[in-house]
């Protein structure tokens, strides 16, 4: 109750479902993209895969993920991609280091 000066709090609880190296990152590694891309899974999750794929990299190596999110400590980068793969405009493809926190919607 705020008139008698207590505070209340929230706390937000994150699921991390960790990615993993499949089909898709092998085709990544085949491509020549020098990175391959786990399978990505809806939901919050921590990079799993080799250091230095880009998002445009991981959102080509799974078709039915058009958008993926990365939290910078500071607040979330978006790359988002439309059907045929062109960036949507206002989109940063990001560089994913392991561990790295993304959501995909």
């Amino acid at each position: 109750n705020a008139q008698d000066g207590a505070q209340t709090s929230a706390s937000l609880t994150l699921v991390l479902t960790p990615a993993t190296d499949g089909a898709a990152g092998s085709s990544a590694a085949a491509t020549g993209s020098g990175a391959a891309a786990p399978a990505l899974q809806p939901g919050f999750s921590t990079w799993s895969g080799r250091m230095g794929a880009t998002a445009a990299a991981a959102l080509a190596a799974s078709p039915t993920t058009t958008a993926i999110y990365l939290w910078n400590g500071k607040r979330w980068l978006r790359y988002a991609a439309t059907p045929s793969g062109s960036p949507v405009p206002g989109s940063q493809n990001f560089t994913l280091l392991p561990d790295d926190l993304i959501f995909m919607p």
